[in-house]
């Protein structure tokens, strides 16, 4: 078990797994851990899911710099 963003997130943002979990067909579940975190004290469920999905398209803000095979809708 970690935390989100010193454990879950640095995992994700590592060079092709966004984009190794995004060319998957397969359904993606996330199951949130209801404890509480000093780091994500007051998070709703919305929140998780951004966090983690900014890990995975590695944007920080630069709309250049994301997956290169996206999810198909």
């Amino acid at each position: 078990m970690g935390s989100l963003f010193t454990s879950v997130c640095p995992s994700l943002v590592l060079l092709g797994i966004g984009e190794i979990i995004s060319s998957r067909s397969c359904p993606k579940v996330l199951l949130l851990n209801g404890t509480h975190d000093r780091a994500t004290g007051g998070f709703s469920a919305s929140c998780f899911v951004t966090a983690i999905a900014d890990a995975l398209n590695r944007t920080y803000g630069d709309p250049h710099n994301c997956l290169k095979n996206p999810p198909s809708q």
